[in-house]
């Protein structure tokens, strides 16, 4: 064996051992974050769960508010079912598909950048992108279907892509996954159909790729109408775009920016990466230029998309947007690395960037670690636990504020006190009889229900039973 043989391997096992390491980091951190009081789980989450419970009591789908689950695919009730089904605790089984998600979305992200940058830059590019910040803080950390649709994105993109063996078979598969995971993999395919125009794939290829996920979802769909009415649940397409919404989106995030609102520094980076994207078609050839066109055409589809809803919450943009993230940052770092600068002050400042973002994660997971990720997985609510569980709240049908609070802390269906908007006889029309009304003081809810003054003070026919941070009564509607 001759030196540079020696050498060769020395380089290449050294590069094996800093991805080894980079993974153990990114693993531990999302660990910290999650380990003590687990996932944050919202009220999508207690949807979810919710619909995987009854799904495995052969109920069907139906949610804790005892509506059917409509406003989402079926794919990520249906892995959550498997905890019911085996007796397994659901949010630890959550834990679990959340780090192979993670992971998934890491071992794909590294097959895709391993082909397009030298060994020494995909490192870089694999800690930047892998720890991105935004990814723990809106996306990772929480039991919601993003993650899962991340991984099945990464797995898609590469077989897309780079065909390896038998991508004929997994890209339609991998497509139905992800149209089955989130409906917003459909604001993705006119970017998908752009790009195979691009491409100059035939419509043979492009109509077997789409076959399967337009079949299921139309099944699905049809399940939907059956049951409600409704193919798309709340997400109704009469209402839910609009020709002047985009305008009123764009002026909103403007004065967000402008006002230095810190909601809204992920759209800036989404669009900044954006005009990377543009300026690198220009320059890029080759494999690094196919990639870089795929991802600029996805990404650009899901935001115009996302910007033809009416009354777009903006508060939600940064989740929904956190899917592209992974392949979106490329686009910066193909830029970056095409050009010829300097590459130790390049490698010096991403090194940097990398440690300042290393300690950033670490800040923000240890908090996590301290306080809760958010919902019912959170210090403050867990604290509730105690002094709720008590009260008899083993019979009788229950109604509150927070309905999806009350299914975490008693396991048991509760449907929602009046919305904003809703009118009276909507809201009798879904609630008659007795109901034991469980009423929380918090106030972050105000903007789309009503509150004590407009509701329950007039409503309570029985004396309050004091709890931590509200009250147990009970109230009688119309039968």
């Amino acid at each position: 064996m001759n030196f540079n043989t020696i050498k060769h391997k020395f380089k290449k096992e050294k590069y094996s051992i800093g991805i080894s390491l980079l993974l153990l980091v990114l693993n531990y951190l999302l660990w910290l974050g999650c380990s003590k009081f687990g996932l944050g789980l919202s009220v999508d989450s207690a949807n979810y769960f919710s619909a995987a419970e009854s799904f495995s009591k052969g109920l069907g789908f139906i949610q804790f508010d005892d509506f059917p689950y409509l406003n989402a695919p079926p794919l990520y009730p249906l892995l959550l079912s498997v905890a019911y089904f085996t007796g397994i605790s659901p949010h630890l089984f959550a834990l679990g598909l959340q780090f192979i998600s993670f992971n998934v979305s890491l071992f794909f992200l590294y097959q895709i950048v391993s082909r397009n940058f030298s060994k020494a830059a995909a490192l870089f590019v694999m800690a930047l992108l892998g720890g991105f910040f935004f990814n723990y803080h809106q996306l990772f950390t929480y039991a919601l279907s993003e993650p899962g649709f991340v991984a099945i994105l990464m797995a898609f993109s590469y077989f897309e892509l780079f065909k390896p063996k038998h991508h004929k078979v997994l890209i339609p598969v991998l497509f139905l996954l992800l149209c089955m995971q989130r409906y917003e993999a459909w604001f993705l395919l006119p970017g998908l159909l752009f790009f195979w125009v691009k491409q100059k794939e035939n419509w043979k290829s492009i109509l077997w790729k789409l076959s399967p996920a337009i079949f299921v979802t139309l099944l699905w769909f049809l399940r939907n109408y059956l049951l409600a009415g409704t193919a798309l649940g709340e997400h109704g397409l009469n209402n839910k775009f609009g020709p002047f919404a985009p305008l009123a989106n764009v002026k909103l995030v403007l004065s967000g920016l402008v006002a230095f609102n810190p909601l809204y520094a992920a759209i800036l980076l989404f669009v900044i990466c954006l005009v990377f994207g543009v300026l690198n078609q220009k320059f890029l050839s080759g494999k690094q230029k196919e990639l870089n066109f795929f991802v600029l055409s996805l990404s650009i589809s899901l935001l115009v998309f996302l910007f033809l809803q009416n009354g777009l919450a903006m508060v939600q943009l940064p989740r929904y947007i956190s899917v592209m993230w992974f392949l979106l940052l490329l686009l910066p770092m193909l830029f970056i690395f095409q050009l010829e600068w300097n590459k130790k002050i390049v490698f010096g400042l991403l090194s940097l960037f990398v440690l300042v973002q290393f300690a950033a994660d670490f800040k923000r997971m240890r908090s996590y670690s301290y306080y809760g990720v958010g919902g019912y997985h959170e210090r403050y609510w867990n604290q509730k636990q105690t002094n709720i569980n008590k009260q008899d709240l083993s019979s009788g049908e229950l109604i509150s504020n927070y309905p999806d609070m009350v299914y975490w802390y008693t396991g048991r269906h509760c449907i929602y006190t009046p919305f904003k908007e809703e009118l009276e006889t909507t809201f009798l029309a879904r609630t008659k009889g007795p109901k034991k009304l469980i009423w929380f003081t918090n106030e972050d809810r105000n903007e789309v229900m009503k509150n004590a003054e407009e509701w329950f003070n007039k409503q309570a026919t029985s004396n309050p039973i004091l709890i931590s941070g509200g009250v147990i009564s009970t109230i009688e509607f119309p039968k």
